[in-house]
Formats: structure tokens, sequence, C-alpha cells
């Protein structure tokens, strides 16, 4: 059974990206979500006396009111809308970010050989979550820590793709798969399987994104109430 048909029959493995139909792409970001909005209902019986909510998306109005700006958009009401959404804990009356993330399978390659087919280049499905992390950089920038992260998977990320490069100045040449949410507001918590295109594929299932993020709300949480 190819990836993409175990993906439709299971929607364990998250992802998206281009080997995946938009309903399947659709249904790894409701996992994801889903993934977050449990951490929520757990956060808030660990922590019953604090409110936390949940969000989809994030207004460039609102960066910009971060930083101190005003800006005349474009097009009306620009935003980001991260896979997972953003998790917010209020204390103190301001409105903390204490889990933002995404999930992206990037890679046709491995399907394509076992079909008998010829490599395709690489893609770029990964730009959005770069892209997403420079406008979370600048909304988070008067914090001391990061709740930015990206899980990553693929052929495209083989251990000797140059893709891999693209993504050492999120975690700023900080360790992969590790957590850094508390290292400082400029580090991205980046998770990283790849695999050649030759090989068995190794994706990131629903169970660790699930204990990664709710390791990641949990200690902000906890940074946040302490300080």
């Amino acid at each position: 059974m190819s990836s993409s048909a175990r993906l439709r029959e299971t929607h364990f493995n998250i992802g998206g990206g281009r080997t995946i139909f938009n309903e399947e792409a659709h249904q790894h970001e409701k996992n994801l979500q889903d993934s977050v909005l449990k951490i929520k209902s757990e956060l808030e019986s660990m922590y019953p006396e604090l409110k936390f909510t949940y969000r989809k998306k994030l207004y460039l109005s609102e960066v910009a009111e971060k930083l101190g700006k005003t800006f005349t958009p474009a097009s009306k009401n620009p935003y980001v809308s991260p896979d997972g959404g953003l998790l917010f804990l209020e204390w103190n009356g301001t409105e903390y970010p204490i889990l933002i993330s995404e999930a992206k399978k990037q890679g046709t390659n491995d399907e394509r050989y076992k079909e008998g087919k010829n490599k395709q280049g690489r893609g770029n499905g990964i730009e959005r979550a770069y892209k997403n992390a420079l406008t979370f950089s600048q909304y988070n920038e008067k914090l001391d820590y990061n709740p930015y992260v990206i899980f990553a998977c693929g052929c495209d990320f083989d251990k000797d793709s140059s893709i891999i490069d693209r993504l050492w100045h999120l975690t700023r040449f900080e360790p992969m798969n590790t957590n850094l949410s508390l290292f400082n507001e400029d580090v991205t918590s980046v998770y990283l399987k790849g695999h050649h295109y030759t090989e068995e594929p190794n994706f990131w299932n629903v169970s660790e994104i699930y204990e990664i993020m709710k390791e990641i709300a949990t200690d902000i949480t906890n940074h946040i109430i302490k300080k």
C-alpha cells in the first residue's frame, strides 16, 4: 500500500504538501488541531485557575500592533494560519502564545521510485512554514521564549538533502529534534524525520507530535506563571 493510500485509510500520519490530496491535507490539519485542543483541555485540568484559548488565525494587524506600528494592508484582513492553530494563556490580564504548530510532509520520489517513475526535483512546501516563522518571530519579539514548532518529514528531508540546510536558520544552528521553546524568542523548534527515496517512509505520527507539543505548552505555561 502506498503512503498516500495508507494516509487516506488511517489518517494517522501527519503531513501535507504536494503528495497529498486536498481532502487528506485537510484531515492532517484537523488531526493536528485536535491534538492541540486535547492539550488545551489537559492544561485546563492541570491549571483550573488559568484561562486558555485557541485560535486558528493570527492577523497581521495584531503583529503590527505588537510592534507598535500601524499599516494599511493591500488585502482585507491578511493573516497567517498555522496548521495546528495558536494556543494562548491569559495571565495577569495579558494573552501569551504557548503553542503554535505546523506539520509538513514533503517529497514524492519515494512513491515515484515504487512506481518505476523518474525522480523529480525536490519541492518547496516547507517555505510557507519558514515565512510564518518570521511573522511569529515579530509577534513574539518581546517575549523570552518561542512557542513555534515545526514537524517536517518526507523523502525531501533525506540526510543529504540541501533542503535541511534551509531549516538551520530557524533553529539558529541549535540542534533539531530538540525542544528549544525556552532558549529565546528567535529560536524555532524544528523536529525532522527524513528518509532516502529508496527507503521505507519515516513519518511523524499523532502520538509522537502530541507528546512533544504537550511538553512545549506545559514548559511555557510554567515559565510564564513562575516569572
